[in-house]
């Protein structure tokens, strides 16, 4: 059992944040679900990536790599099919580019090379968006809204997990600017004010998170846990701040 696990589970637990993410914020921004086969062609390509970076003999994780790999692009031809709108390949080819360069794990790797990982999955969620029938500017804005809260967690999550004194403020500074952007795409009426609200809100729990005086949990697992459970919230605020923009 542990052989298939090396096999197909990634080590990295962000990266199911990232698919969950992308699912809660592409597909309710469609009018059906024809983005749906995205997703699990995103998850046949994190399983892929595990299996082409797994220890195992090549005899053992050949045939695997070649399944996924012949699942993914099956799904892929089923959107093309099935999507009434071709604009979502244009989001997932650029989900692949960025999402090339995090193949290969890199240790010690600074937290703006984490942080890239989030580039791909907000990319997906766009591309499911719009393959369900969104438009092309709430498909960005959505999938770009989703990369702005995955990267300003990076060093949130590092913050709580590691001693060094410089994530709690980065952790701030990120969120800072990430309201300051969504205040300007509000001003400007790309978006409605959920999107703005949602902002400060993650500014407020960073703040809460990082001060010395609140306990929290060393786990990653179950910091993980917990940054799961704010993304519902996360995909609300996407949802309620683009539908009142002028997208």
């Amino acid at each position: 059992m542990s052989s298939y696990r090396e096999l197909l589970l990634p080590r990295e637990h962000g990266v199911w944040g990232h698919l969950a993410g992308a699912a809660l914020v592409g597909l309710p921004l469609g009018g059906n679900l024809a983005g749906l086969p995205l997703l699990v062609a995103g998850i046949c390509g994190v399983l892929l990536r595990q299996a082409v970076l797994s220890g195992q003999p090549w005899p053992r994780r050949l045939p695997v790599i070649l399944l996924l790999a012949t699942v993914a692009s099956g799904l892929t031809v089923w959107t093309w099919m099935s999507a009434t709108d071709t604009a979502w390949a244009w989001w997932l080819g650029v989900a692949v580019l960025l999402g090339t360069p995090c193949l290969r794990p890199i240790p010690s790797r600074p937290w703006w090379g984490s942080a890239l990982a989030a580039m791909p999955a907000g990319l997906l969620a766009s591309a499911i968006a719009s393959a369900g029938g969104a438009g092309a500017l709430m498909s960005g804005l959505a999938g770009g809204c989703l990369a702005m809260h995955l990267i300003a967690i990076v060093p949130l999550v590092r913050a709580q997990t590691r001693s060094d004194p410089r994530w709690p403020p980065l952790a701030i500074e990120l969120h800072i600017i990430m309201l300051l952007i969504a205040i300007g795409l509000w001003s400007t009426g790309f978006v409605a004010l959920g999107i703005p609200l949602l902002f400060g809100l993650g500014l407020a729990r960073t703040a809460w998170l990082v001060d010395k005086r609140t306990p929290v949990s060393a786990s990653p697992a179950s910091i993980g846990l917990r940054e799961m459970a704010w993304l519902p919230v996360v995909a609300a605020g996407v949802a309620f701040g683009l539908r009142g923009g002028a997208c």
